[in-house]
Protein backbone atom coordinates (compact mmCIF):
# COMPACT_ATOMS: atom_id res chain seq x y z
CA UNK A 1 0.00 0.00 0.00
CA UNK A 2 0.96 3.26 -0.72
CA UNK A 3 1.39 5.93 2.15
CA UNK A 4 3.00 9.57 3.17
CA UNK A 5 3.49 8.72 6.85
CA UNK A 6 2.68 6.52 9.57
CA UNK A 7 2.03 7.10 12.86
CA UNK A 8 2.20 4.12 15.26
CA UNK A 9 0.47 4.76 19.12
CA UNK A 10 1.36 2.31 22.07
CA UNK A 11 3.65 -0.26 20.81
CA UNK A 12 7.26 -1.33 21.72
CA UNK A 13 8.46 -2.64 18.85
CA UNK A 14 7.42 -2.82 15.21
CA UNK A 15 6.43 -6.34 15.29
CA UNK A 16 3.60 -5.68 17.59
CA UNK A 17 1.66 -3.88 14.31
CA UNK A 18 1.15 -7.67 12.94
CA UNK A 19 1.45 -8.68 9.19
CA UNK A 20 1.48 -5.45 8.37
CA UNK A 21 4.91 -4.71 9.32
CA UNK A 22 6.01 -6.26 6.15
CA UNK A 23 4.35 -3.98 4.11
CA UNK A 24 5.96 -0.79 5.73
CA UNK A 25 9.29 1.17 4.93
CA UNK A 26 10.95 1.87 7.69
CA UNK A 27 13.30 4.55 6.63
CA UNK A 28 10.61 6.62 5.47
CA UNK A 29 8.29 9.09 7.47
CA UNK A 30 7.07 7.26 10.83
CA UNK A 31 6.31 8.45 13.97
CA UNK A 32 6.52 6.32 16.82
CA UNK A 33 4.53 7.71 20.02
CA UNK A 34 4.90 5.44 22.97
CA UNK A 35 5.25 5.06 26.76
CA UNK A 36 6.86 1.58 27.38
CA UNK A 37 10.63 1.39 28.85
CA UNK A 38 10.73 -1.01 26.77
CA UNK A 39 10.06 0.94 23.48
CA UNK A 40 12.51 0.00 20.38
CA UNK A 41 12.57 3.13 19.09
CA UNK A 42 11.83 2.06 15.48
CA UNK A 43 10.84 5.48 14.03
CA UNK A 44 12.31 8.28 12.31
CA UNK A 45 10.79 10.14 14.99
CA UNK A 46 10.57 9.04 18.14
CA UNK A 47 8.55 10.80 20.71
CA UNK A 48 8.81 7.78 23.64
CA UNK A 49 7.96 9.26 27.66
CA UNK A 50 7.76 6.19 29.92
CA UNK A 51 7.68 8.67 32.56
CA UNK A 52 3.57 9.26 30.86
CA UNK A 53 1.03 7.01 32.19
CA UNK A 54 -0.21 6.23 28.73
CA UNK A 55 0.10 6.88 25.33
CA UNK A 56 -2.97 9.49 25.54
CA UNK A 57 -1.10 11.30 27.78
CA UNK A 58 1.38 12.04 25.32
CA UNK A 59 -1.00 12.19 22.73
CA UNK A 60 -3.18 14.82 24.51
CA UNK A 61 0.09 16.97 25.43
CA UNK A 62 0.84 16.83 21.60
CA UNK A 63 -2.63 18.42 20.58
CA UNK A 64 -3.91 20.56 23.18
CA UNK A 65 -2.46 23.52 21.87
CA UNK A 66 -2.60 22.44 17.86
CA UNK A 67 -6.03 21.62 17.26
CA UNK A 68 -9.79 22.20 19.26
CA UNK A 69 -10.54 19.43 21.15
CA UNK A 70 -14.55 18.77 21.58
CA UNK A 71 -16.17 16.23 24.16
CA UNK A 72 -15.78 13.23 21.86
CA UNK A 73 -12.00 13.62 21.23
CA UNK A 74 -11.25 14.06 25.34
CA UNK A 75 -13.92 11.48 26.28
CA UNK A 76 -11.25 9.07 24.09
CA UNK A 77 -8.20 10.66 25.52
CA UNK A 78 -9.49 10.40 29.62
CA UNK A 79 -10.90 6.62 28.76
CA UNK A 80 -6.63 5.45 27.85
CA UNK A 81 -5.34 7.53 31.08
CA UNK A 82 -7.82 5.91 33.06
CA UNK A 83 -7.78 2.48 31.70
CA UNK A 84 -3.42 2.71 31.77
CA UNK A 85 -3.72 4.07 35.54
CA UNK A 86 -6.46 1.30 36.69
CA UNK A 87 -8.54 4.22 37.46
CA UNK A 88 -5.53 5.80 39.06
CA UNK A 89 -4.20 3.21 41.33
CA UNK A 90 -1.50 1.95 39.86
CA UNK A 91 2.03 3.67 40.33
CA UNK A 92 2.26 5.17 36.79
CA UNK A 93 -0.09 7.34 38.33
CA UNK A 94 1.60 10.71 39.08
CA UNK A 95 0.71 14.40 39.37
CA UNK A 96 0.96 15.25 35.34
CA UNK A 97 -1.43 12.03 34.56
CA UNK A 98 -4.30 13.92 37.13
CA UNK A 99 -3.98 17.18 36.02
CA UNK A 100 -4.55 15.67 32.23
CA UNK A 101 -7.50 14.18 33.29
CA UNK A 102 -8.76 16.98 35.03
CA UNK A 103 -8.22 19.20 31.95
CA UNK A 104 -10.05 16.66 29.89
CA UNK A 105 -12.90 16.67 32.09
CA UNK A 106 -13.54 20.36 31.37
CA UNK A 107 -14.10 19.32 27.70
CA UNK A 108 -17.74 17.69 29.11
CA UNK A 109 -16.20 14.12 29.66
CA UNK A 110 -18.78 12.31 32.04
CA UNK A 111 -16.07 10.52 34.07
CA UNK A 112 -18.92 8.04 35.83
CA UNK A 113 -20.02 6.58 32.69
CA UNK A 114 -16.67 6.30 31.34
CA UNK A 115 -16.19 3.87 34.12
CA UNK A 116 -19.43 2.08 34.08
CA UNK A 117 -18.42 1.63 30.46
CA UNK A 118 -15.24 -0.05 31.34
CA UNK A 119 -15.60 -1.48 34.96
CA UNK A 120 -18.94 -2.16 35.28
CA UNK A 121 -20.11 -4.48 32.15
CA UNK A 122 -18.66 -8.21 33.10
CA UNK A 123 -20.81 -10.76 31.55
CA UNK A 124 -21.79 -13.89 33.27
CA UNK A 125 -19.44 -16.20 31.78
CA UNK A 126 -16.05 -14.06 32.74
CA UNK A 127 -17.48 -13.96 36.17
CA UNK A 128 -17.63 -17.75 36.31
CA UNK A 129 -14.49 -17.70 34.64
CA UNK A 130 -12.76 -15.22 36.97
CA UNK A 131 -14.04 -18.03 40.19
CA UNK A 132 -12.40 -20.71 38.45
CA UNK A 133 -9.33 -18.83 37.82
CA UNK A 134 -9.03 -18.20 41.42
CA UNK A 135 -9.26 -21.36 42.63
CA UNK A 136 -5.83 -22.15 41.36
CA UNK A 137 -4.30 -19.02 42.86
CA UNK A 138 -0.90 -19.79 44.81
CA UNK A 139 1.21 -17.69 47.12
CA UNK A 140 4.86 -17.95 48.15
CA UNK A 141 7.52 -15.72 49.45
CA UNK A 142 5.55 -12.35 48.44
CA UNK A 143 4.35 -13.40 45.33
CA UNK A 144 1.27 -14.82 43.83
CA UNK A 145 0.51 -16.99 40.72
CA UNK A 146 -2.48 -18.17 38.86
CA UNK A 147 -3.18 -20.04 35.93
CA UNK A 148 -6.06 -20.56 32.89
CA UNK A 149 -6.02 -23.64 30.27
CA UNK A 150 -8.00 -23.49 26.94
CA UNK A 151 -10.59 -26.15 28.99
CA UNK A 152 -11.55 -23.42 31.57
CA UNK A 153 -12.28 -20.76 28.98
CA UNK A 154 -14.01 -23.32 26.93
CA UNK A 155 -16.14 -24.35 29.55
CA UNK A 156 -17.59 -21.07 30.63
CA UNK A 157 -17.78 -19.97 26.56
CA UNK A 158 -15.16 -17.64 27.26
CA UNK A 159 -11.77 -16.71 25.22
CA UNK A 160 -8.17 -14.67 26.02
CA UNK A 161 -9.64 -11.37 26.19
CA UNK A 162 -11.86 -11.99 29.13
CA UNK A 163 -8.86 -12.90 31.36
CA UNK A 164 -7.48 -9.71 31.00
CA UNK A 165 -7.16 -8.03 34.50
CA UNK A 166 -7.47 -10.84 36.60
CA UNK A 167 -3.84 -11.23 37.31
CA UNK A 168 -4.53 -7.76 39.59
CA UNK A 169 -6.38 -10.16 42.26
CA UNK A 170 -3.28 -11.62 42.85
CA UNK A 171 -1.68 -8.34 43.45
CA UNK A 172 -4.32 -6.79 45.51
CA UNK A 173 -3.19 -9.56 48.44
CA UNK A 174 -1.36 -8.11 51.77
CA UNK A 175 2.89 -9.24 51.66
CA UNK A 176 2.24 -9.85 47.48
CA UNK A 177 5.26 -8.07 45.62
CA UNK A 178 4.76 -9.61 42.08
CA UNK A 179 1.75 -11.32 40.73
CA UNK A 180 1.28 -13.57 37.60
CA UNK A 181 -0.98 -15.36 35.74
CA UNK A 182 -0.29 -18.24 32.82
CA UNK A 183 -2.34 -18.53 30.08
CA UNK A 184 -2.67 -21.47 28.06
CA UNK A 185 -2.93 -20.95 24.05
CA UNK A 186 -3.67 -23.41 21.43
CA UNK A 187 0.05 -24.74 19.80
CA UNK A 188 1.53 -25.23 23.46
CA UNK A 189 2.15 -21.87 23.33
CA UNK A 190 1.69 -19.83 26.83
CA UNK A 191 0.74 -16.25 27.79
CA UNK A 192 2.47 -14.88 30.70
CA UNK A 193 0.81 -11.27 32.34
CA UNK A 194 2.99 -9.71 35.48
CA UNK A 195 2.16 -7.09 37.95
CA UNK A 196 3.86 -5.40 40.66
CA UNK A 197 3.92 -2.94 43.37
CA UNK A 198 6.25 -0.03 43.36
CA UNK A 199 9.49 -0.53 43.58
CA UNK A 200 9.84 -4.09 42.03
CA UNK A 201 10.84 -3.83 38.07
CA UNK A 202 8.55 -6.86 36.65
CA UNK A 203 9.62 -5.90 33.47
CA UNK A 204 13.32 -7.57 33.65
CA UNK A 205 11.49 -10.98 33.73
CA UNK A 206 9.91 -9.85 30.75
CA UNK A 207 13.01 -8.51 28.79
CA UNK A 208 14.67 -12.27 29.15
CA UNK A 209 11.88 -13.96 27.51
CA UNK A 210 11.43 -11.32 24.44
CA UNK A 211 8.54 -9.27 25.93
CA UNK A 212 7.91 -6.29 27.89
CA UNK A 213 6.28 -3.35 28.83
CA UNK A 214 6.46 -1.44 32.32
CA UNK A 215 8.09 -1.94 35.88
CA UNK A 216 5.09 -2.79 37.43
CA UNK A 217 3.23 -4.15 34.11
CA UNK A 218 4.83 -6.49 31.62
CA UNK A 219 4.32 -9.46 29.40
CA UNK A 220 5.36 -11.94 27.87
CA UNK A 221 5.08 -15.19 25.50
CA UNK A 222 7.02 -18.77 25.99
CA UNK A 223 6.30 -21.67 23.23
CA UNK A 224 6.56 -24.99 23.53
CA UNK A 225 5.44 -25.18 27.32
CA UNK A 226 2.96 -26.66 29.01
CA UNK A 227 1.79 -24.39 32.53
CA UNK A 228 2.81 -27.38 34.58
CA UNK A 229 6.04 -27.44 32.70
CA UNK A 230 6.99 -23.63 32.80
CA UNK A 231 5.54 -22.54 36.01
CA UNK A 232 8.66 -23.56 38.58
CA UNK A 233 10.87 -21.72 36.09
CA UNK A 234 8.94 -18.88 36.58
CA UNK A 235 8.51 -19.06 40.29
CA UNK A 236 12.77 -18.59 40.09
CA UNK A 237 12.62 -15.58 38.59
CA UNK A 238 10.55 -13.85 40.62
CA UNK A 239 11.68 -15.40 43.59
CA UNK A 240 15.66 -14.07 41.88
CA UNK A 241 13.61 -10.02 41.35
CA UNK A 242 11.80 -9.96 44.77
Amino acid sequence: FKYDAIIVLDSADKYRLGPIVEQIDFSKSLANIDHHISNAYFGTLNIVKPNLSSTCEIVYEIIKDIINIDKDIATYLYLGILTDTGSFRYANTNANSLRSASELLTYGVDASLVSERVWFRDSLNRIKLLGDVLETLVVEDGFSLMWVNQDMMKKRGANEEDTEEFVNYGLTLDGVRVAAILKERAGRELKISLRSKKGTDVNLIAKEYGGGGHQNAAGFTVKNKTITEFMPELKKKIKGLI
